[in-house]
């Protein structure tokens, strides 16, 4: 017979002139198998199990059958072993944790009253601050030294960094300007020790401007970086353009001074009107290389004073006065 259980065991022969009996003792043992308890490994790749009992039979979790396993992923693991008809199996769990490290620099430079915000991307840890902040962004206004630990269970990493202060003063351009053409401007900031980079790339503290356009200027020191921006625009000014207008001229075509015309700097949509002293508009023209004879509606004019007005640049530029036709 085959038993399976530890206990006594006894068997009795008759015959027919005698009886025999016996009996025995069976204590079946299990077979002590031992994996390491219960493991959290921190950034760790991969773990042994061993079950020992190198002479015995395995049949593991994952399918082998080796006295021990790597293994490189999180989960329960078991093994039976048996020898000689001696059985035993253990079980544990293996937890890998790897923690993704923050990755800051060693040292930040922020403008005085401003802040640095910072901030830990995987919201499946556990986060600490040197602030105290636990939440997954945070902001520092004061400088020294500063940390994030990061943690799961037993398991973190810390990764530590400098906030340095640079009290530099706010950068003001003014406010945006109109100016007249032929004009310069000039853009200047004052910050001493300072870096200065302008939005035409030039890198000096001031600059001459004398076209429109928006300027900007970067200025930075030790970290700090104040920024302003002004937009200049030009316009047709009277006073800026340089025209000449007669105050008489003599149309009796002996060549000389036969025309009242407009001469000087060039004047984008030109148009001169001519008034008499009634008026009455006796001479319009839109072409500034064209001037007036002295005739209105095919007869000659009168002598006396006129009136004339000249506009140009869509209405930007105007001027008027007086000519004395003479004959």
């Amino acid at each position: 017979m085959t038993v399976k259980q530890s206990g006594t065991y006894w068997v009795q022969a008759k015959g027919q002139l005698c009886n025999s009996a016996d009996t025995i003792e069976v204590n079946l043992q299990g077979l002590e198998v031992n994996l390491p308890p219960d493991t959290i490994l921190c950034d760790a790749n991969q773990f042994t199990l061993d079950a020992g009992n190198l002479q015995a039979n395995h049949q593991w979790s994952t399918g082998a059958n080796n006295s021990s396993i790597t293994v490189s992923q999180t989960g329960n693991y078991w093994v039976e072993v048996e020898e000689a008809g001696c059985k035993g199996s253990d079980t544990t769990f293996v937890q890998f944790v790897s923690i993704p490290k923050p990755s800051f620099k060693k040292v930040y430079s922020i403008c005085s009253g401003e802040g640095l915000t910072l901030n830990y991307p995987n919201s499946n840890y556990d986060l600490e601050w040197s602030s105290g902040d636990t939440s997954s962004q945070t902001q520092f206004t004061n400088q020294g030294d500063h940390y994030l630990e990061v943690s799961k269970g037993s398991c973190r990493v810390r990764d530590s960094f400098k906030v340095n202060t640079e009290d530099l003063a706010p950068v003001d351009l003014g406010p945006d300007t109109t100016a007249c053409i032929g004009d310069s401007i000039k853009l200047e900031v004052k910050a001493p020790n300072a870096n200065y980079l302008w939005s035409n790339g030039s890198t000096s503290r001031s600059i001459k401007v004398d076209v429109p356009g928006l300027y900007q200027v970067t200025v930075t020191r030790d970290g700090c970086e104040r920024t302003d921006e002004v937009d200049i625009a030009y316009k047709y000014c009277a006073e800026a353009i340089n025209v000449y207008l007669p105050n008489a001229f003599t149309p009796n075509d002996d060549g000389l001074n036969d025309e009242f015309k407009v001469r000087g700097d060039f004047l984008e949509g030109f148009e001169l009107k001519i008034y008499n002293r009634w008026g009455a508009q006796v001479y319009k023209t839109t072409d500034p290389q064209e001037g007036w004879d002295g005739t209105y509606k095919g007869e000659i004019a009168p002598q006396g004073i006129y009136i004339w007005m000249l506009e140009a640049f869509q209405g930007n530029f105007f001027k008027k006065g007086q000519l004395f036709l003479l004959r």
